[in-house]
């Protein structure tokens, strides 16, 4: 498996403070098989991928297998879509949720890559899951016609800081 991306944990704690379910310290890092030959289903991902958490002064600064790109972090606004359930969960008629989402999708910054929050592309998820991390494809990058690929983590795994169960799901052009 190929590490995908790297995440410092003291970061996002201190941007995310109490919503930050995982430790507050060391690095999350998110690998993936690199080749797509996992056994994918458009239903519930595949399991071609792999969180670990690594402590403060582990050595995972010097994990990184290819070269760096440093991304900052912002707290920024995530909007559900309908796939979401959204209108259950927010009380709003499907109808009213259609014209709130229309009227609020152009006031929300897009983001080539999130940590958390809302699936901001068409990809499939399974379900009762929700986006952990969602990486978009770089001008560089080798992955023939996927342009990101994202990693999927059990509404109840979210809550407790578990990685064990994290799905991945991916694009294709």
């Amino acid at each position: 498996m190929l590490l995908l991306a790297q995440v410092d944990c003291a970061q996002m704690a201190s941007i995310l403070g109490a919503e930050w379910s995982f430790p507050r310290q060391g690095y999350l890092l998110f690998f993936h098989d690199e080749e797509f030959s996992a056994t994918y289903d458009y239903e519930q991902g595949d399991d071609g991928c792999q969180v670990l958490h690594l402590p403060a002064g582990s050595g995972a600064e010097a994990a990184v297998t290819m070269p760096a790109l440093p991304l900052d972090a912002t707290l920024m606004p995530s909007l559900p879509d309908l796939r979401d359930d959204a209108d259950k969960a927010l009380g709003i008629h499907i109808v009213e949720l259609i014209d709130l989402l229309e009227e609020l999708r152009p006031l929300s910054p897009a983001s080539r890559h999130r940590l958390l929050g809302y699936c901001d592309t068409d990809t499939s998820h399974p379900p009762g899951h929700r986006p952990l991390l969602q990486v978009e494809a770089e001008p560089g990058t080798a992955w023939g016609e996927v342009v990101n690929v994202s990693f999927w983590i059990p509404d109840a795994d979210l809550r407790a800081g578990r990685l064990d169960r994290v799905r991945r799901c991916y694009e294709v052009a």
